[in-house]
């Protein structure tokens, strides 16, 4: 019987799955996320034009191989409005 059989037994999960620490300086880089910020869960309502902008401000987004959320977009919004009146806290 040949040894190699038994070589990946016990491993659990990482029997399946390789991870690529080996190579990687910067462990935020070898993952591809950024730093973490507190958020809140909420609901909105907008209007279905509001939401086919959304829409066609993600696929913008797309076409440049960015990949952006509804909620990053309308935080981005929201930042926006909030430097143009001033009340940016």
């Amino acid at each position: 019987m040949s040894s190699r059989k038994n070589e990946n037994t016990g491993l659990g999960k990482n029997a399946f799955f390789k991870t690529g620490k080996g190579n990687a300086s910067d462990p935020q880089e070898a993952t591809g996320t950024e730093e973490k910020v507190a958020k809140m869960r909420t609901s909105v309502m907008l209007s279905p034009e509001v939401v086919a902008g959304i829409e066609i401000l993600r696929t913008q987004a797309r076409k440049q191989g960015q990949r952006l959320t509804t909620s990053e977009i309308i935080d981005d919004a929201l930042r926006l409005l909030m430097r143009e009146r001033k009340v940016m806290p």
